[in-house]
């Protein structure tokens, strides 16, 4: 699965904290979050670059679908289409 395009910096900050992150401080325009050793540093832009969400997923020890799961958790994963943008008439 490819993870969205579209990702905000807020919508993997209320994220992180779904899957275990708890938010330690804030340094300029990024949040730092941490679980036990792993430690993530999320930018607070709209939209986050591209390649930015695979990077998150990496620092956080996560695959790409749970991350993915976690951004829309009332969403399946099918609204998502191939192109990495979110399909809303699906």
């Amino acid at each position: 699965m490819k993870l969205p395009r579209d990702v905000h910096g807020t919508e993997a900050v209320k994220a992180l904290p779904r899957l275990g992150f708890v938010c330690l401080r804030q340094a300029g325009s990024h949040i730092i979050m941490r679980r036990e050793s792993r430690t993530v540093v999320v930018p607070q832009h709209k939209p986050i670059k591209p390649g930015t969400p695979k990077g998150l997923t990496e620092q956080a020890g996560l695959s790409v679908e749970e991350f993915t799961a976690q951004l829309c958790p009332t969403a399946s994963p099918a609204l998502y289409s191939l192109a990495g943008t979110v399909n809303y008439f699906a």
